[in-house]
């Protein structure tokens, strides 16, 4: 399985992202390239485009690669909120 790799600025890669932050990166890329895929689907259908939108042939693909990493995201991050709950929760009985 290939995971998706947002494209970062040149700050966000000096700096190594928390969960939390990579999912924001996401989230945002995930906003931008449905706008794309908006505009290239009105430019199919009436023939214009906004100038300030570029669209690639992939998008849509690129959109659901987002769609599948951020789910996964979102799924690691359940799974550490789960696990810190299971470890709370052994320590509080182990006190009691």
């Amino acid at each position: 399985m290939s995971f998706y790799k947002p494209k970062l600025s040149a700050l966000q890669r000096s700096q190594i992202l928390t969960l939390d932050e990579r999912i924001q990166v996401l989230e945002q890329e995930i906003e931008k390239l449905a706008r794309d895929v908006r505009a290239y689907k009105n430019y199919e259908r009436y023939g214009s485009q906004s100038d300030d939108v570029s669209v690639e042939s992939d998008t849509e693909d690129e959109l659901i690669n987002i769609v599948v990493e951020l789910t996964n995201l979102h799924a690691i991050e359940h799974a550490e909120f789960v696990r810190r709950l299971m470890c709370n929760d052994d320590s509080s009985s182990e006190s009691d």
